[in-house]
């Protein structure tokens, strides 16, 4: 008796803005590593979010030189830029986004400084950038912002705005930081064999985990709908095959593949696509049989052997219709 699948439910363990636990159960057996694993890759890799691509500041010309009166040198300064986790409320693939940091000394140099327009919002305005010295420091720092996904080095924007004074950085898009999950066995009824999923989601802040997670499997859900939107009408119901109008296989003994003496792994592959017999094979070409699921060269030269021993080859290619 086949018993309906049972339908899990998401249960929020804990959530703040930068950490969520979250559990889902009851899955079928087997359906939590297949969740796990599918959730934990695209959280890593597809979620959209914005981050510092490129820095210009006034009297630097590359990231190993010096600010006068600066504690940190340009390329620890750049460091920690990289840092600064970005929210924009308004995301546009294409769009590049100007901050500006311009600040005097002597005091410690926060995130919270940075001058932005209104649609970006820096999530973590306490991260320390730098220390001027003395009175007559400055930093004066043209930054900016793009949006993407995943990981983008440097190289690929050589182009960006020019590059007198300009300093590429390195972009990591994704505002998730971290992801692990867990599988355990739960309870529903008497059966102990149904899973629990247990998903971890680290962020930067920039997103919420529960937010994060919602948009991975709406990507999933979006790439399978694929699969769902198939048309099965239009899908071959049997294999097309060549075989001239009016042709018989009168006189030939019709015999099943084991009779012929072919092997397991041939047979097994041409009843896959219901050729079960001599007759049914014969009405078939070497191009036909070619693209058969795991019936290549090799299974070709076994087949066309086999026949060779009875006097008999396989069909040529030629009109083509149906086989009933």
């Amino acid at each position: 008796m086949v018993t309906e699948m049972v339908q899990p439910q998401v249960h929020i363990v804990r959530a703040d803005d930068t950490y969520g636990k979250f559990e889902i159960e009851p899955l079928e057996q087997g359906y939590g590593t297949t969740l796990g694993n599918a959730l934990r890759r695209v959280l890593l890799s597809s979620i959209e979010g914005a981050a510092i691509t490129a820095v210009r500041i006034e009297g630097v010309l590359h990231e190993f030189d010096t600010i006068p009166g600066m504690k940190e040198d340009v390329l620890q300064f750049l460091l920690n830029l990289k840092n600064v986790a970005i929210r924009v409320n308004t995301m546009h693939p294409m769009s590049v986004y100007t901050l500006r940091l311009n600040v005097q000394g002597p005091g410690r140099v926060h995130a919270a400084d940075i001058q932005a327009p209104a649609e970006i919002e820096i999530v973590n305005p306490e991260l320390y950038l730098a220390t001027l010295s003395d009175v007559s420091a400055s930093i004066n720092a043209e930054i900016l912002v793009g949006i993407g996904r995943g990981f983008e080095p440097a190289i690929k924007r050589e182009r960006e705005r020019g590059h007198v004074g300009l300093i590429r950085l390195n972009a990591l898009f994704n505002p998730v930081r971290k992801v692990n999950f867990l599988v355990e066995q739960t309870l529903v009824g008497e059966r102990t064999d149904y899973d629990r999923l247990i998903l971890e989601v680290w962020t930067n802040g920039a997103l919420h985990p529960a937010e994060a997670v919602q948009r991975a499997a709406t990507i999933l859900r979006d790439q399978f709908a694929l699969l769902t939107a198939l048309d099965t009408e239009e899908l071959p119901s049997e294999i097309a095959v060549s075989l001239p109008e009016g042709a018989e296989l009168t006189g030939i003994p019709d015999r099943s593949l084991e009779e012929l003496g072919l092997s397991t792994r041939v047979i097994r592959a041409l009843r896959s696509v219901g050729i079960t017999s001599l007759h049914k094979l014969l009405m078939h070409s070497r191009e036909q049989l070619l693209v058969i699921r795991n019936f290549g060269e090799n299974a070709l030269k076994e087949v066309e052997g086999k026949l060779r021993e009875l006097g008999l080859e396989l069909r040529s290619e030629g009109r083509r219709r149906k086989a009933r």
